[in-house]
């Protein structure tokens, strides 16, 4: 866990670097163009779908579901409740720290606060993340399906807010990246 906190510090220190001095332009350019060229019906309903599993009442439903009904123990639950208040707290503050701007053009969908980092992709990170690693509690094969579904849902739904022309992928990846760290900050405090 140490490591991936710090793999998921220095990706979000360098996010937001990056952001500040104009050095993700060619990234964001070239993921958004990609997004852009194979926009389809069939993938814009598929991505629409994705990014409402990352707003906050289906995330407030997995968090008081995992409290109340699938965890063990309700200390799991606690600690996913927890997560998912300072992480959304702390990018609260990032964002309005950074005050970027939302992408302009090819807009599917409408959203009207700061772009960095992404909520959708920092609450996918801290659920999903914080499911998959849960479910080694449950055994290998509900471990490997979760794992699988947690893993889809984490990138879809990051994907998907630059798909729908309201992210750029560094505030994806900003968002991965501070929702990972928040998961494991939590997982330090409980262990502790």
């Amino acid at each position: 866990m140490i490591l991936l906190l710090l793999i998921s510090l220095v990706i979000f220190i360098g996010m937001i670097r990056g952001v500040k001095h104009n050095q993700t332009t060619q990234l964001d350019e070239q993921v958004m163009t990609f997004a852009l060229s194979h926009r389809t019906f069939f993938w814009t309903v598929m991505m629409k779908l994705f990014t409402e599993l990352g707003k906050p009442i289906p995330i407030a439903i997995i968090c008081l579901s995992n409290y109340f009904y699938f965890s063990k123990d309700t200390i799991f639950g606690k600690q996913l409740i927890i997560t998912v208040i300072v992480g959304m707290v702390a990018a609260y503050f990032v964002k309005i720290s950074v005050k970027r701007t939302r992408p302009d053009e090819h807009r599917l969908v409408q959203e009207k606060d700061y772009s960095f980092p992404s909520y959708h992709a920092l609450g996918a990170a801290m659920v999903y993340f914080s499911i998959a690693a849960e479910s080694i509690n449950y055994g290998l094969k509900h471990a490997l399906m979760a794992s699988i579904i947690c893993v889809i849902c984490f990138f879809m739904i990051g994907y998907s807010r630059v798909y729908l022309g309201i992210h750029y992928i560094s505030d994806v990846i900003a968002g991965w990246s501070l929702g990972v760290m928040i998961v494991c900050l939590v997982n330090f405090y409980y262990a502790i």
